[in-house]
């Protein structure tokens, strides 16, 4: 599903840059899970099965490289993705990595489009890369068969909003969206395309937008980077105060 939620494993012993990559990760609209080394990855993973880890090479107790190893030799979770985010820069290194069966290695400091990328390459293989989306709490206006209707989103991105609510409208319903947006109106149209039983943990719909243009497809955009933003400074800040991480 377009709007749900992913889960992420971050591995990672600088408790400053941990913090502040779950952030970032939350902002992209997943569920981000903090580890500080890989026995607490692995603790992690007999609890739950993650979308994607991301792992640091260089941790206390159990290493990065000895996680991975352990994580691809166990039949029960080789098949989930692990993005390695790390100092090294040895080619012998990251071609260990690869070997092991990384799915990706992204050097530190790592850009959040190349994590970001890497994410939803392996995540959502099937379609590809996605557009940004943020967890996003506002009051929002859809309009449709001649009523106006308040409610809340969840999590907005360039391609369209998932809505808070137990009564969703039926899918294929038309509508046209009203998104307040640093305190200007944006107006696009938009469609629903499913929607969560009222009994899920997150009720509401998926509404998709449909030919919006450009001059607010572009609002949208650097609405989305913008609220991205923030906390990737946040994280440019961390890693410039831990420039060994």
């Amino acid at each position: 599903m377009l709007f749900r939620n992913k889960t992420v494993v971050v591995a990672e012993d600088d408790c400053n840059l941990l913090m502040s990559l779950c952030i970032v990760l939350e902002r992209l609209g997943y569920d981000a899970i903090p580890a500080e080394n890989g026995v607490e990855v692995m603790q992690i993973l007999r609890i739950l099965s993650p979308d994607a880890i991301t792992l640091d090479l260089n941790m206390p107790i159990l290493g990065g490289l000895e996680t991975l190893k352990l994580i691809k030799e166990d039949e029960r979770y080789k098949n989930i993705p692990v993005i390695v985010v790390s100092g090294e820069s040895q080619s012998e290194t990251i071609e260990e990595c690869r070997n092991l069966g990384c799915a990706a290695f992204l050097q530190k400091p790592a850009g959040m489009a190349d994590l970001s990328s890497a994410l939803e390459k392996n995540i959502f293989p099937q379609r590809g890369r996605r557009h940004a989306r943020i967890s996003l709490d506002v009051r929002i206006t859809l309009n449709t068969g001649g009523t106006s209707n308040m409610f809340y989103t969840r999590t907005l991105s360039e391609s369209g909003v998932f809505v808070r609510t137990k009564h969703p409208f039926a899918v294929g319903t038309g509508m046209e969206i009203v998104l307040p947006l640093d305190g200007e109106d944006v107006t696009v149209r938009g469609s629903v395309i499913y929607v969560t039983s009222p009994d899920d943990l997150r009720p509401g719909m998926a509404v998709v937008f449909d030919n919006v243009q450009e001059f607010a497809a572009a609002r949208i955009r650097d609405f989305v980077l913008k609220y991205i933003s923030k906390d990737i400074e946040c994280l440019a800040v961390a890693q410039e105060c831990n420039p060994s991480v």
